[in-house]
């Protein structure tokens, strides 16, 4: 279990790399999914890793929320 925030249009989202490693490490292994606050799911696909950083780009599917808009002062 983790938590992630939509970072463009479409679902894309940025987590935790080790939230993800398991599935990333063993494909086979595992399935990411998504339950947000509202009931939806659906399926996650991982789009680029950072294990260095700890992130993980992924992508939501079925998932339409505004990315995290961030204060500019």
């Amino acid at each position: 279990h983790g938590s992630a925030f939509a970072v463009a249009p479409d679902g894309v989202l940025i987590t935790n790399y080790h939230v993800i490693a398991r599935a990333a490490l063993y494909p086979g292994d595992y399935r990411l999914e998504y339950r947000a606050d509202d009931g939806q799911s659906g399926k996650l696909t991982i789009l680029a890793i950072d294990v260095v950083r700890d992130l993980a780009l992924i992508s939501a599917e079925g998932l339409g929320i505004p990315p995290l808009r961030l204060r500019t002062s």
